[in-house]
């Protein structure tokens, strides 16, 4: 992508107030919160402020590990997509390796859907 398109792209990202900002995130926790009750992952706290987030897209959460307290256990990642995921935070070290691990889990899914 060249330079041009992507500051195209960026003037048609939408505008969001600080307002509209914290609503999107205190939904996006809610969300995170029923997940891991949903899932049955048993964890410590979860952050009350996404780890990573470009909103209205995605978000990334921190879950804090029962087993070992003060450490990251898991990420759950939550968007305006049709899907809420996590993964165990072993061997993550920034967002980036965070969503290249999340592609990687469903590129293996999506092997057993073909």
């Amino acid at each position: 992508m060249t330079t041009e398109e992507n500051r195209d792209q960026s003037e048609t990202e939408p505008e969001y107030s600080e307002e509209q900002e914290q609503e999107w995130l205190t939904e996006k926790y809610s969300l995170a919160l029923q997940y891991l009750q949903e899932k049955k992952l048993e964890h410590g706290e979860v952050s009350p402020y996404p780890t990573w987030d470009s909103i209205p897209y995605s978000s990334v959460w921190a879950v804090e590990s029962k087993e070992m307290p003060g450490r990251l256990g898991y990420l759950v990642f939550i968007g305006d997509y049709h899907f809420t995921d996590h993964l165990l935070a072993f061997n993550i070290s920034n967002p980036r390796d965070a969503y290249e691990k999340l592609a990687h889990k469903w590129l293996g899914i999506a092997d057993f859907i073909k």
